[in-house]
């Protein structure tokens, strides 16, 4: 069996990734009989084909998918459930540290507090704590707090080991105690700091911010324009430290141990020793591991005299990172690495091969006695011709390969990504390069800090013809395809099904060509019955939470928010991570931990929120609006629907209007001798709670989303909790 390891550790990472995002009782049962079902199909095939060792392969295969079952299985009911069961939802007070860099979000701080102590007794649970701005706190300053937390249901959070999530109450008594918590990761938090304040000192606003960002990963001083830009060009995996990155620093201490003519095991110590600390500093990112790992196999192979696989040691490092916590698949970065190092490794060779054969540069020069200045330009240029070549080959393959993982997370596609690459790649690899030149001279070396000093200028050069380059790239036609519709994920299963078979079957030319063309038509063939048959038309979904409700309003893309009536909980699985614009109408204090939850993980153009005081922390801050007591306005949420706002007597009024159907939204305890005479005859009416001057109503049909609004409405109809509400707009 060839790549043994390569088949356990990537199977083992495919099927965790699958449970982990699709889970369910039905899913996990198939799943099982499925794997039952190969190792017997195995079976056959050992007796039907003896010298064949596939069927050793389909049996690694079944087992790996086995043990990914049975790994989710104990870690949920051995680790998850019961730190949820015993601490969720009931009111704590924890000491211990805050375990990682505070995240600064408009009005609010984020950390993540790792406990020691939980009610007086010793216990260790990581848990997102949200507070208002004001603190005097650092990170592994150890503190006490009051708190009630909550289960998170947040993919990244669970991926690193955080399944409880609170925001500040009113009887927090949070206090700095003055200690601090000693070990690796926070002595590797001081050098990451000093890095960070000699690329602040040395360069411009916006060439540290992107030092930052490609040496050490923190992307909080990228303005939002520039991560946008990223992100529609599909090129964001350049502001995110990974495998790349960590390559490209070893390669550059490589060079200077070979040219002092190191010892091999001298080099790979020195190596390895940097390694783990490019990867502590960093914060262990998943992807900078994998590459770690991988790093580290092929050259510990290469002191040994032997060559390392890379498929193999991508399943190494596939199970090193999810053995110990299978949630760690919930990082989507993580899963991004893997596919594109996959990628990499399958087709940048065959494809650099297929691009030489066709422009005829696969041929080798014949060997002549004198050469000329002619010969050799020319030999010169043949050579730069085939890295230009490489180097597309293999960003091809990577993004080729992460093109499903880009569609079923974001719901897009970057066409020309490739092409971009070829230009910001460069340009990337010389800020991060001389970023860490800049750093090790003036942080580390005090003797030869104003040699570092010299690096600042090209730095700032590369950045601003970085950040100008992507900008200009994201305004290209078709840089950002939307891909959410279901034909793309049929597509992306009729292709892995090719893929795969070719792969098991050792496919000729012939089947690979055959294999495009099927590929090709099933995409063509389903973008063209979606185009002539979808329903393009904007949606309102309503769903039940806490004591009152979430509403989002869809368009094609375009996705808006209403959150109602003072929530204690809202609609958080709505999957979509960008709005237009988002409507908080509940308290104060409410709405300032909805929004940072909110804003956190989710894009959001535009914020609206209702405040009862005159003083709001929103009111000086971007892309957030404030309005209080009697104000009345509108908003376009798409070319379908438009809201208009009434708010009055401390309560908001909601009305949504299209061609075809009207909404009124109604908040607790509405009067609706306030509201004109159009909004009582909508079309639909949805009800919080009780409604005063119920007899002027002249809506179609009515909807609850409580029973006090039941009650109050005889005639309207209870909102499922399970299923929510819908209607086209």
């Amino acid at each position: 069996m060839k790549r043994p390891l390569g088949i356990i550790g990537l199977t083992y990472l495919f099927m965790l990734a699958v449970i982990f995002y699709c889970y369910s009782f039905v899913l996990v049962v198939y799943i099982c009989a499925g794997a039952v079902v190969a190792s017997l199909i195995a079976v056959i095939i050992r007796f039907v084909r003896r010298k064949s060792s596939a069927h050793l392969s389909i049996i690694a295969a079944s087992i790996s998918v086995l043990a990914a079952v049975l790994s989710i299985f104990l870690y949920q009911n051995n680790k998850v459930t019961p730190i949820i069961s015993s601490y969720a939802d009931r009111e704590i007070e924890v000491e211990g540290y805050i375990c990682d860099e505070l995240t600064f979000n408009k009005s609010f701080v984020t950390c993540v507090i790792q406990t020691e102590k939980i009610n007086g007794v010793s216990g260790s649970v990581k848990i997102s704590y949200t507070m208002r701005q004001g603190y005097d706190m650092y990170p592994f300053d150890k503190i006490k707090v009051t708190l009630t937390p909550k289960e998170s249901d947040y993919d990244y959070q669970k991926s690193k080991g955080i399944f409880l999530y609170a925001f500040e109450q009113d009887n927090a008594n949070l206090t700095v105690t003055g200690e601090k918590h000693n070990s690796i990761r926070s002595v590797a938090f001081s050098v990451r700091k000093q890095m960070k304040q000699v690329l602040e000192r040395s360069l411009d606003e916006n060439g540290a911010a992107l030092s930052e960002a490609v040496l050490l990963g923190d992307k909080h001083a990228l303005p939002a324009e520039i991560k946008q830009a990223f992100y529609d060009t599909g090129t964001s995996y350049l502001i995110v430290v990974s495998g790349m990155h960590l390559i490209l620093v070893t390669a550059l201490l490589r060079m200077l141990l070979k040219l002092i003519n190191a010892k091999p095991w001298i080099s790979f110590t020195a190596i390895a020793l940097f390694t783990f600390g490019f990867m502590a500093v960093t914060g262990f990112t998943p992807s900078v591991m994998r590459a770690g790992i991988m790093l580290l196999i092929v050259y510990f192979g290469k002191t040994v005299y032997r060559d390392a696989d890379g498929i193999n040691s991508l399943g190494v490092a596939a199970l090193v990172l999810t053995l110990f916590n299978p949630y760690s698949v919930g990082n989507i970065g993580m899963l991004l690495s893997f596919a594109a190092t996959l990628g990499i490794l399958l087709w940048a060779d065959p494809i650099n091969a297929f691009i030489l054969r066709a422009l005829r540069l696969d041929k080798k020069q014949r060997h002549m006695r004198k050469k000329t200045f002619k010969t050799k330009a020319f030999g010169l240029l043949k050579k730069l011709i085939k890295s230009v070549i490489a180097f597309f080959a293999t960003s091809l393959a990577a993004t080729l390969w992460i093109i499903p993982v880009i569609i079923l997370f974001f719901g897009k596609i970057n066409p020309l990504t490739a092409l971009f690459s070829m230009i910001a790649y460069p340009l990337t690899s010389a800020v991060l390069l001389l970023a860490m030149l800049l750093v090790l001279l003036s942080a580390f070396m005090p003797f030869f800090a104003f040699w570092g000093k010299v690096f600042a200028p090209p730095i700032d050069l590369f950045a601003n013809l970085l950040t100008s380059a992507v900008k200009g790239f994201s305004k290209v036609p078709f840089a950002s395809i939307p891909a959410n519709d279901t034909y793309y994920y049929i597509w992306i299963a009729v292709s892995a099904v090719l893929v795969v078979c070719g792969y098991l079957f050792r496919a000729h030319r012939e089947y690979v060509f055959s294999a495009i063309i099927i590929s090709i038509l099933t995409l063509t063939v389903g973008g063209s019955l979606t185009y002539l048959f979808a329903d393009t038309s904007a949606r309102l979904e309503i769903f039940r939470s806490g004591s009152g409700y979430t509403a989002v309003i869809r368009k094609e893309n375009s996705a808006s928010l209403l959150i109602c009536n003072d929530t204690k909980s809202f609609k958080n699985e709505l999957d979509i991570g960008r709005f237009d614009y988002v409507l908080l109408t509940g308290k104060d204090s409410r709405n300032q931990s909805i929004y940072s939850e909110l804003s956190e993980n989710n894009d959001i153009s535009e914020t609206i929120i209702y405040g009862k005081t005159s003083e709001t922390p929103f009111a000086t801050d971007d892309g957030v609006h404030c309005f209080g007591e009697g104000a009345e306005f509108s908003v376009v949420l798409n070319s379908d629907v438009s809201l208009k706002v009434i708010s009055a007597r401390g309560r908001v009024y909601q009305y949504l209007n299209s061609d075809s159907v009207s909404v009124l939204i109604l908040p607790d305890k509405a009067f609706l001798r306030d509201l004109p005479r159009e909004y009582l005859t909508a079309d639909y009416a949805i009800i919080a709670g009780k409604v005063n001057d119920a007899e002027l109503f002249e809506c179609s049909r009515y909807f609850a989303v409580s029973e006090t609004a039941v009650r109050s409405i005889e005639k309207a109809d209870l909102i499922s909790e399970a299923g929510g509400f819908s209607l086209r707009m």
